[in-house]
C-alpha cells in the first residue's frame, strides 16, 4: 500500500499539534511501518515503534482511502509499545 498521497483531517491535525508529533515522524510512520491493519470496512492502522529520548514509543494512524489519498482520522502517540506493537 501506498500511503504517501495522504491528507489530515482536523481532527488530525489537532492530535498531532496536541501531542507534538513532528511530521518527519508521522512521514516516516506512513512510508516504513512496522505493521499496517485492516478491517472489513476499508478502515487502516498503521504502527511504527519509535525511540525518543531513549524512550521507546509507538505511533498509531488510523485512516481510510478516498480514492487513491489516504485521509488520516487520528494519530495517536503511546508508551504501550508491549500493548501495541
Amino acid at each position: 500500500m501506498d500511503f504517501s498521497n495522504y491528507e489530515l483531517t482536523k481532527h488530525a491535525k489537532g492530535r498531532l499539534n496536541e501531542r507534538a508529533i513532528p511530521a518527519s515522524k508521522l512521514e516516516e510512520s506512513l512510508s516504513s511501518p512496522d505493521s499496517v491493519g485492516y478491517d472489513s470496512k476499508g478502515h487502516f492502522l498503521i504502527k511504527k515503534g519509535f525511540v525518543i529520548k531513549k524512550k521507546s514509543r509507538v505511533l498509531l494512524i488510523a485512516g481510510v482511502f478516498r480514492g487513491k489519498v489516504f485521509r488520516i482520522l487520528t494519530v495517536i502517540d503511546s508508551s504501550k509499545v508491549n500493548k501495541y506493537l
